[in-house]
């Protein structure tokens, strides 16, 4: 073929670019896959452990090598997602992720993905994470909580794992401490490694407490329980917990609660839509013939039945038992103490709102009858979708309450949300509108840790309790004015401790500052009389704080009795037995030919009549009377 010497340069020049087009394209191919690639790699979940498994939750924690979102789905065994459940620090990007999973369902299995930068993990081989919740157990633990510090830390990014070491093992518990290193463990709900099975600290605990930093930092200490703690929990001040390079805090923990290698999951394509088919004409059905009725033959008259008449007799002529059955009556009582209503506010006055942070409150309210309680909130005033349950509440069984305390987690802060109050068969909301809040601002360096402990006496049950500590300040130091309330429930046994270093002023806009002599008020949510008690900051770190609550009851009654016409002692007619022609006790009588009664017998048993400290006992009074005294006995008392 001839080419031109114009198409010959046309020619060259295409091959030029082909040539250099095409190793450029690909070039930057693979560096744009090399930058994709490690940055996914960056962000790939690490030192996957999981802890605190209960009844109802567990916490997922793992860290990334750079700054990222984390959030965890899990799934149902109908393979549903859940909402997906972010860090219970907030939504920020870190490097540890800590996400507290709960609202689950006990001995149940589940599976979970791990969502980090947006790209879901599972684990080797693309399978689920799965685990298993805990099975109801009657144990009530009492609460055991160690706490302390981690020096030089300035922010929250880092998470504190405590595990038990010697025989039963256990699995982990874990924790995140506050941006000035603050960090408290509840080693009451420690378990066993089959997940059931609660632990009890012995002071020859041998435990082993490790902390995980950022950038391959970490600390593990390890020591029996009596010289880890003081009496209070406080952690001994010889116990270093510095973040140090090149430590592997995960080390003690045992396998069943590490995962050794997730993988990111590929997205699923959609499915090709499939082609519409062409319908088929429906042919039109032949009609089918109306069939001609067939006429009812006219029934037979049944011939009406002759019934025989029925013997009679002279009632006169017979004689009848009858047996009167009469019950122990108190007439006289040296009083009986009865319940009565306590002065306490129900219903919508007795709402109060407490423990109010940046992703959370709770909601704490009294009703006038045991009932259950919820409360359902949102984003949107029209889309109220989300449920929070009762504190002492599960999936599986709600409980009916005097008094609730509903906890309201995982929101985000500086948020506004919307809420209403489900409680029995009633709904309260802000005079048709729902309730609102807006989450506090995250803020950093609370004060130091402290806790305060107490006890509630004087009740039968300790189940429907609620606690309410309100700080103040006497001195003029630190915040002024009161911080909101802090709630909490009771043990089994009465027994509570909360943490108010985090408690904050009314306006939520930073930590309430106390000192020692600044004053705590303690008081409860009860269907009960109770007592409020006040003490110093100083005071209540040294020593329990004793509330009482008391039954509101009254007494009635005396030790004298009016006089009765009868002493409470009447005659009841009992129908007769039966014999002859008779089916059942009340049926019309009909004699037989043996001229005595069937299933009745003539006795001499003598009524016995006993009256000893206002009592009257009435045994079987067995009489013997003609028909004629009985009928004249109808509708009258009887003396006896």
């Amino acid at each position: 073929m001839y080419v031109t010497p114009r198409q010959k340069k046309r020619y060259l020049l295409n091959a030029l670019i082909i040539t250099v087009a095409i190793p450029l394209t690909v070039v930057a191919g693979y560096y744009a896959t090399q930058l994709l690639s490690s940055a996914d790699e960056e962000a790939v979940p690490e030192n996957v452990v999981v802890s605190n498994l209960t009844t109802n939750s567990l916490t997922v924690t793992w860290t990334t090598s750079i700054d990222a979102s984390g959030e965890v789905v899990v799934k149902d065994s109908e393979g549903e997602d859940s909402r997906p459940y972010i860090d219970f620090r907030g939504s920020g990007s870190r490097k540890t992720h800590f996400v507290e999973v709960l609202d689950l369902v006990p001995a149940t299995k589940y599976s979970f993905e791990i969502v980090s930068n947006g790209t879901s993990y599972s684990s080797e081989g693309g399978q689920p994470f799965t685990f298993t919740t805990s099975e109801l157990t009657d144990d009530t633990p009492v609460p055991n909580p160690i706490y302390g510090t981690i020096p030089s830390m300035s922010d929250d990014d880092a998470i504190v794992y405590i595990t038990k070491t010697n025989q039963p093992l256990s699995l982990p518990l874990s924790a995140v401490p506050t941006a000035s290193g603050n960090w408290i463990v509840d080693l009451s709900s420690m378990r066993e490694l089959n997940g059931t099975d609660v632990i009890t600290i012995s002071a020859d605990s041998e435990l082993v407490l490790s902390v995980q930093g950022i950038d391959g930092t970490g600390a593990t200490v390890t020591s029996n329980y009596a010289d880890l703690v003081d009496e209070n929990g406080r952690l001994q001040a010889t116990v270093d917990l510095t973040l140090t390079a090149g430590v592997d805090p995960l080390s003690a923990l045992p396998p069943e609660s590490l995962i050794a290698q997730v993988i990111a999951i590929d997205p699923t394509p959609e499915p090709e839509p499939d082609p519409t088919p062409t319908p088929t004409p429906t042919p039109t059905p032949t009609p089918t013939p109306t069939p001609t009725p067939t006429p009812t033959p006219t029934p037979t008259p049944v011939p009406t039945p002759v019934v025989p008449t029925k013997p009679t007799f002279d009632p006169a002529s017979r004689e009848f038992l009858v047996k009167v059955d009469i019950s122990w009556i108190d007439l006289v009582t040296g009083g009986q103490t009865v319940a009565t209503t306590p002065d306490v506010n129900t219903g919508p006055d007795s709402i109060q709102l407490a423990s109010m942070t940046d992703n959370g409150f709770m909601v704490v309210w009294m009703s006038a009858e045991p009932e259950e309680g919820y409360v359902m909130y949102g984003t949107e005033t029209t889309t109220l979708d989300e449920e929070a349950i009762d504190a002492r509440d599960n999936l599986v069984e709600k409980g009916e309450y005097y008094t609730h305390v509903i906890e309201v987690t995982d929101l985000l802060p500086e948020t506004q949300y919307y809420y209403q109050i489900h409680t029995g068969t009633d709904v309260f909301n802000d005079g048709g509108s729902p309730f609102t809040f807006t989450t506090y601002s995250t803020l950093a360096s609370p004060p130091p840790y402290e806790t305060i402990s107490g006890e509630v006496t004087g009740l039968d049950d300790y189940t429907d309790v609620v606690i309410l500590l309100t700080l103040s300040d006497t001195d003029s130091t630190g915040s002024t004015d009161v911080s909101n309330p802090i709630a909490l429930v009771t043990d089994a046994a009465g027994r509570w401790i909360a943490s108010i270093a985090d408690a904050r002023t009314t306006d939520g806009a930073e930590y309430f500052s106390y000192s020692d002599e600044d004053e705590i008020l303690a008081s409860m949510y009860v269907y009960a009389n109770s007592d409020e008690v006040t003490s110093t900051i100083a005071d209540a770190s040294e020593n329990e704080i004793s509330l009482i609550a008391t039954a509101s009851t009254t007494t009635i009654g005396g030790d004298s009795v009016d006089l009765l016409t009868d002493y409470g002692v009447s005659l009841q007619y009992i129908p007769v037995g039966v014999g002859g022609g008779g089916g059942y006790a009340g049926q019309a009588y009909y004699p037989s030919t043996s001229g005595v009664t069937p299933k009745t017998a003539i006795s001499d048993h003598i009524p016995l009549l006993s009256m000893s400290l206002g009592m009257i006992l009435l045994g079987s009074m067995t009489l013997r009377t003609s028909y004629k005294e009985f009928m004249s006995m109808r509708g009258k008392k009887r003396s006896y």
